[in-house]
């Protein structure tokens, strides 16, 4: 039986999360991955592919292996997860550039159109990677019809379009009309926001679909 190298005894002892590590949201040891023999590598992977529910600690190492088995489990993630873990899967899947910008763009809008409250920081952060027109359209539509994520979505929309010096949710220029998007925010408030919103934007609401 083969011994396992130190490199092995590394990473095995990085998988095991202390409270330091997910506190400052460490991963798995790559460099310690890295330097393991080939056979060592598949018994992690094979494991990792195994799993029911990755989390993203694993979908680091999947996306560092890059490899077809390694991308396509990854791709299982996102189907049937919370918006903040298909968008952590997402993002991964990107790192790998095994998958072009239109499949990126459909997944992306899916995501942030279920994507609500708090949880729609992973989905803002693919946005920043590449923001095609469906996840445009998807973030157009958030501002119109949802009050949870209104202002977060629009200040994103702001950003991409670098109507900012800095981040537009908290640029004075812009942060009094997102804040009126808010859901305690009156009916009418929220609307003439909306309107100023369309204006920076340059966008036509009647576009919005």
């Amino acid at each position: 039986m083969t011994m396992p190298t130190p490199a092995h005894d590394q990473f095995r002892n990085s998988m095991n999360l202390t409270y330091d590590a997910w506190h400052d949201g460490e991963g798995y040891d790559l460099s310690a991955y890295d330097r393991m023999t080939v056979e060592e590598k598949q018994g992690v992977l094979d494991e990792l592919r195994a799993k029911p529910r990755l989390d993203w600690r694993d979908m680091e190492v999947l996306a560092h292996d890059n490899s077809k088995l390694s991308f396509d489990r990854l791709r299982d993630d996102l189907v049937g997860y919370s918006p903040e873990h298909r968008a952590q899967a997402l993002g991964y899947l990107y790192d790998m550039k095994r998958m072009n910008d239109s499949v990126f763009d459909v997944n992306l809008a899916r995501i942030i159109d279920d994507s609500t409250g708090d949880g729609t920081v992973h989905a803002l952060m693919r946005v920043q990677e590449r923001c095609g027109a469906r996840a445009r359209m998807a973030l157009l539509r958030g501002v119109r019809d949802r009050p949870d994520v209104a202002l977060h979505f629009a200040a994103a929309l702001l950003d991409l379009d670098g109507l900012s010096g800095d981040m537009a949710a908290f640029d004075p220029k812009f942060r009094p009309t997102l804040l009126k998007l808010l859901p305690d925010s009156p009916k009418a408030d929220r609307e003439a926001a909306q309107a100023k919103i369309w204006q920076w934007l340059k966008v036509d609401p009647a576009d919005i679909k």
